[in-house]
């Protein structure tokens, strides 16, 4: 079964759309049609483009055809839409249980893909159940995957929760599963 109709250059879409809906799902953007009226031939819909290249007869033009499948979009906002990386938590934290004045430690294992993006962390703190979150003020490990509340920290509290958000520059910021502590 073949996933795309091919019955002409301003219709070609996959199979599964209509031709009402091919525009609306590939329209192309301003930015991209402004920029390709400079190359000879402006885009002025979605589909397979013929364009033509360079003037004077006809060894000094080029014939080509573009398949453009991007666009319905204002300026060149697919950079904005497509992000670069994507945050994976491995391992979420646990929820902990200690006896006082031991430390209390989170630990959260995050990775990017495609792989090599840096990951940033940010430790947050509630103290009514999860309605709400502040970052956290433990001295040790706020912003790094292992967090360690100790004894005279604010934040050693039984039942406050914890939570970490991970970010990486070109990635959606993700939030890691809510643990409580349990102090003796």
């Amino acid at each position: 079964m073949a996933l795309w109709s091919n019955t002409d250059a301003t219709n070609s879409k996959p199979k599964y759309l209509s031709t009402t809906d091919k525009n609306n799902t590939y329209g192309v953007d301003t930015a991209e049609t402004a920029a390709e009226a400079d190359q000879g031939t402006p885009v002025a819909h979605a589909g397979w483009v013929l364009r033509t290249t360079g003037t004077g007869g006809r060894a000094g033009r080029t014939f080509s055809e573009t398949l453009v499948a991007m666009g319905s979009m204002s300026g060149d906002a697919e950079d904005v839409v497509m992000q670069d990386l994507n945050i994976n938590i491995g391992t979420q934290p646990s929820a902990v249980s200690v006896t006082s004045p031991a430390d209390a430690v989170f630990t959260v294992a995050a990775s990017t893909v495609p792989s090599g993006g840096t990951l940033s962390y940010q430790w947050e703190v509630s103290t009514d159940g999860g309605s709400t979150w502040a970052n956290s003020t433990a001295a040790a490990g706020s912003t790094a995957a292992t967090l360690t509340v100790v004894s005279s920290d604010a934040d050693y509290v039984t039942a406050n929760q914890f939570r970490v958000q991970v970010s990486a520059t070109g990635a959606t910021t993700v939030t890691s599963n809510a643990v409580a502590v349990t102090i003796a």
